[in-house]
């Protein structure tokens, strides 16, 4: 069995893992929008709960689904279709919340408002982000060595090589809002960015229904 696991590590591309996880977790997206709007909110201090969350998520994501839910989404594709739904919900309610919230007040005047997110919100979160789904789906099936005997040795040694550069990218992200803190806090400044966030939210859950867009489409063009 060990010999198995040695073969099986050295023929995963760690390297190669490491920057399309990076580019992945880097790129626009809901966790690093809220990072960005809570470095901008809060400041970096109190948004590292929330970053430590979406790193720790990841790494769960990561080993659950190269052990359980890879094959799962295969079996029953529509699975995937109702997480898919759950997470357009939750971030259109996310995008209406930033879209209106009183710039003028603090985080913790409207209970409601996601920001501090927190740890384990932020951690729950990835379990119904399309975006985390698909960059972990990628690398555990085109970089993983491709054996089901060892694919759960494989997910785990990925997730903990992967933690890092999920903290990395979270620290840019809220340090890229703490940048911005003395430029909005001009109140229309503020106001037109939490809008302009709010549809970029917006605009990356469309995104993720690109295929269904593409088929409807070609469905509309051929009749």
């Amino acid at each position: 069995m060990f010999n198995h696991l040695l073969v099986s590590l050295s023929a995963i591309s760690l390297p190669v893992i490491f920057v399309v996880y990076f580019v992945g977790v880097f790129t626009p997206g809901p966790n690093n929008a809220m990072l960005l709007l809570s470095g901008q909110r809060i400041g970096f201090r109190r948004t590292i709960p929330h970053g430590f969350g979406i790193a720790a998520g990841m790494v769960a994501l990561i080993t659950v689904q190269g052990i359980f839910f890879g094959e799962l989404f295969q079996v029953f594709p529509w699975s995937y279709r109702i997480l898919q739904l759950a997470f357009s919900a939750f971030l259109l309610w996310l995008a209406y919340k930033i879209a209106t919230v009183d710039v003028k007040a603090k985080a913790e005047a409207d209970p409601t408002f996601p920001i501090p997110f927190g740890f384990w919100r932020a951690f729950l979160f990835q379990a119904i982000n399309p975006k985390a789904w698909s960059i972990v789906g990628v690398i555990i099936t085109n970089y993983g060595s491709g054996r089901h005997d060892t694919l759960a040795f494989e997910s785990v040694i990925i997730a903990v090589s992967c933690f890092p550069l999920s903290l990395i990218s979270c620290t840019l992200w809220t340090s890229f809002g703490m940048a911005l803190r003395s430029w909005l806090s001009e109140p229309k400044r503020a106001r037109a960015f939490y809008r302009l966030m709010a549809v970029l939210l917006v605009v990356a859950l469309v995104l993720g229904y690109t295929e269904d867009l593409s088929r409807l489409w070609q469905a509309y063009s051929g009749s």
